[in-house]
């Protein structure tokens, strides 16, 4: 399917690294990185270029330089009562595509209320928040904080010293991720976590949460819910109250964990002590300790 048509543009230079802010509710953002020291807008629509022009003029998209910040977000100026500019967005106006292209090089603000986002291949300082949308993000490097209520995300294949997501109410999935921290909190969300290398660091509150191939530290807060994890060839810390866990015991490990009962998915292995709410010892020659205390559900502890 073609893309449709481009109703606006908009080219302005910028330095390296990039310095992008984005301010637009209920449009489909997508940015991705181009060769050149140019910021690059296009507004697409799918309608015809008089009903394109009708929205445009109640919803002003604007692209300024503003301190060495490119800022792209609603033009006040043209439409200075910023409440009509909201009331606009209420329209079943046609669907608002932006598509920016910056230097791989960006550091970037992205605020989208209400839309989608979608980001890949660049490597910078980047915050996203998005509201009731999708947001995706492929290929990235640097530092990323995400914050998504009501809404997926997806994060796949990022590299840098810091990944922080928060999410609400919906899926999380974050796949190959090489960080030397990831920060995770969700609540209320479907979590899908593969292929995490450093220290790993989770809070949930309700929902369910599943890892595998996890290569660092882990450490998990759960409240309510459930939570299933491979565990990892280092240290885990988990700490958990009316949260249904299993763990599956995928290395050798010195093992001391407690809860409300304590099942196994094959005869229990000889350890040091190993009752029906308590065990502890060396598990396959020993390794990394995992502690685990799960507080008013059960704990299900799984054999390779």
């Amino acid at each position: 399917m073609s893309a449709p048509p481009v109703v606006q543009s908009h080219t302005v230079s910028t330095a390296r690294p990039c310095q992008l802010f984005v301010h637009l509710p209920n449009v489909q953002l997508a940015v991705h990185p181009h060769d050149a020291d140019t910021v690059e807008v296009a507004i697409r629509m799918a309608t015809s270029e008089e009903e394109a022009q009708e929205v445009l003029a109640r919803r002003p998209i604007a692209v300024r330089t503003v301190e060495q910040t490119i800022r792209i977000q609603p033009n006040t100026r043209q439409q200075p009562d910023r409440e009509a500019w909201w009331r606009a967005q209420r329209r079943s106006d046609p669907t608002v595509t932006v598509e920016v292209h910056v230097p791989a090089q960006t550091n970037a603000d992205v605020h989208v209320p209400g839309g989608t986002i979608d980001m890949a291949r660049l490597d910078g300082q980047i915050t996203v928040e998005a509201t009731g949308g999708t947001v995706d993000l492929h290929d990235m490097a640097g530092r990323l904080d995400v914050q998504a209520f009501h809404g997926d995300v997806v994060v796949e294949h990022f590299s840098g010293p810091l990944l922080s997501v928060r999410g609400t109410g919906r899926t999380v999935d974050l796949r190959a991720i090489e960080a030397r921290e990831t920060h995770l909190h969700v609540a209320s969300c479907t979590t899908h976590l593969q292929d995490i290398q450093g220290d790993l660091s989770i809070e949930m509150h309700g929902g369910a949460t599943t890892g595998t191939n996890l290569r660092g530290p882990l450490s998990v807060e759960a409240h309510g819910g459930s939570l299933s994890m491979h565990t990892p060839p280092r240290p885990v810390t988990l700490h958990a109250a009316g949260t249904d866990v299993a763990l599956h015991l995928a290395h050798g490990c010195r093992l001391d964990a407690s809860a409300y009962a304590v099942r196994w998915n094959d005869t229990p292995p000889p350890l040091a002590t190993c009752t029906d709410r308590r065990v502890r010892g060396a598990l396959q020659g020993g390794g990394a300790v995992v502690q685990a205390a799960v507080v008013g559900s059960p704990l299900a502890l799984a054999l390779p």
